[in-house]
């Protein structure tokens, strides 16, 4: 008899509110302040080519690819695709969520913000980036439908899709799995050098409440990232953010690698990034775990851009878990793994 397979659902918090518009002043161009909280900078975005080169596989609702916040072409038509095996997409990778577009807009919006925006907890200045590597190309793979569920055979396929169309890195805002199919296509990501950041969740209680991954490669372990949610304050963890906890990675060849060493902590609470759930141009608060995990997949492309040698060695997260502003209890721990992404 064949196994049911796994009920996936999307690792972000409901929309919060439509953040509303207060003002079109100009304002010298600079970058949202949960870029800044991460220690980002112009003029380290700029030496990093702003992420011109990079692919990002964005495994997910689909994209809206003519939102605003995107450059014209910059979401590939071409190698974009329904990636799902459990429901029908009746228009390719167009999102009818909102949530993939979102993640898409944080990890790599083209344009600036238009407006002012002042809600709770940030300020975002005219003329600011609101998207960690600008110049990235982007690939939807949609695995999850209208409402925002898919299964883990969908999510499989669209890891596998997405690898298939050259992408850098792959975001996963969505529940981690570790199903043998899912297991299966990060290995092959990983084989091909893709790097893989997966959101840790939004339960409050530590990933798989504590349970063992087994059949990763250890290439796989070493292209592997989860990120957890900080709040607005970036110095402390969203109540809702999942933890790390004491599981572990164990390999093929049977080596331990606690999910504590590859955990990063990323700003995820009050994110501006498109809701078009309430219009064509409107932008929305979104706060989840699957906001922290594009910022860290944009900032994987970002490293990429600078230094090539990351990826052809494959240690770009290494790199990246290995810079971090230590949090919490003093170096890795269970609540913020390696930190603060700066």
């Amino acid at each position: 008899m064949n196994r049911p397979n796994a009920m996936l659902l999307p690792a972000a918090a409901a929309v919060l509110s439509v953040a509303a518009s207060l003002s079109a002043h100009a304002a010298d161009p600079g970058l949202a302040p949960w870029l800044a909280q991460m220690g980002e900078t112009s003029a380290i975005l700029s030496a990093a080519n702003w992420g011109k080169g990079q692919v990002l596989g964005v495994v997910d609702t689909g994209i809206v690819a003519s939102n605003p916040v995107f450059a014209t072409g910059q979401v590939s038509a071409a190698l974009s695709s329904c990636a799902a095996t459990s429901f029908r997409c009746s228009s390719g990778a167009l999102d009818d969520n909102g949530h993939g577009t979102a993640v898409a807009s944080i990890a790599a919006a083209n344009k600036p913000s238009p407006y002012t925006y002042r809600y709770a907890g940030y300020t975002v200045l005219a003329n600011s980036y609101i998207g960690v590597a600008p110049n990235a190309n982007i690939v939807a793979e949609k695995v999850l439908n209208s409402s925002g569920s898919g299964y883990n055979t969908d999510v499989s396929n669209g890891i596998n899709k997405a690898v298939a169309a050259g992408v850098s890195v792959i975001n996963l805002s969505l529940t981690y799995m570790a199903t043998p199919d899912i297991i299966a296509a990060i290995n092959n990501a990983a084989a091909k050098g893709v790097f893989i950041v997966w959101a840790g969740g939004n339960d409050g209680k530590a990933l798989l409440a504590n349970a063992n991954t087994s059949g990763l490669t250890s290439t796989a372990i070493s292209h592997l990232v989860f990120a957890s949610a900080l709040d607005t304050t970036a110095a402390k963890a969203a109540s809702f953010s999942n933890s790390a906890g004491t599981g572990a990675l164990v390999s093929t060849t049977g080596s331990r690698t606690a999910y504590a060493s590859r955990w990063i902590s990323a700003p995820g609470v009050n994110i501006l990034a498109p809701g078009i759930q309430y219009g064509p141009d409107a932008m929305a608060i979104w706060s989840g775990t699957s906001m922290s995990a594009p910022l860290i997949s944009g900032s994987l492309m970002l490293l990429e851009s600078a230094w090539p040698i990351l990826k052809t060695k494959g240690t770009a997260a290494n790199l990246l878990l290995g810079t971090t502003t230590d949090l919490g209890a003093k170096g890795v721990d269970a609540v913020y793994g390696t930190g603060l992404a700066t």
